[in-house]
C-alpha cells in the first residue's frame, strides 16, 4: 500500500471471473466513524460472486468483497477504541478485496 494508492479487485462489468480486474485504486480515508484497515485477509462466500454476476444490485465498477481481517492503519476522528496497529476484523468492510478497506468502526472486533 503506498500512501495514495491501493491494488484492488474490481468488478469490471457483470459476468462471469473474466470481469475482474486489479487495478490501482485512491487510498480511502476513513470518516469520523471508520477505521482503515491493512487488508491481510478476506473473506470469499456466495454474496460475492451473486455481487459479481449481478445477481445483487451492485452498480459497477466496485471492489469486491465484505469481510477482512488485518491492522488499523487510520482512523477517523471520533474513533475511541481503536489503535494505529491494533489487529481487526470485520464483516462490514467496503471493498474488503483490496490492499486497505474502509469499516464502520462499531463493525470491527479486536
Amino acid at each position: 500500500m503506498t500512501d495514495n494508492s491501493i491494488r484492488a479487485l474490481v468488478v469490471t462489468a457483470h459476468g462471469g471471473r473474466d470481469v475482474l480486474r486489479v487495478e490501482s485504486r485512491p487510498r480511502p480515508e476513513p470518516g469520523p466513524d471508520e477505521v482503515l484497515l491493512e487488508v491481510a485477509a478476506a473473506g470469499v462466500n456466495f454474496i460475492e460472486v451473486y455481487q459479481r454476476t449481478g445477481a445483487y444490485p451492485f452498480e459497477p465498477p466496485f471492489v469486491l468483497g465484505s469481510e477482512c481481517a488485518g491492522r488499523v492503519r487510520a482512523i477517523g476522528e471520533r474513533v475511541t477504541d481503536f489503535a494505529i496497529g491494533d489487529v481487526v476484523a470485520t464483516a462490514d468492510a467496503e471493498g474488503a478485496m483490496a490492499e486497505a478497506a474502509l469499516a464502520p468502526a462499531d463493525k470491527v472486533v479486536r
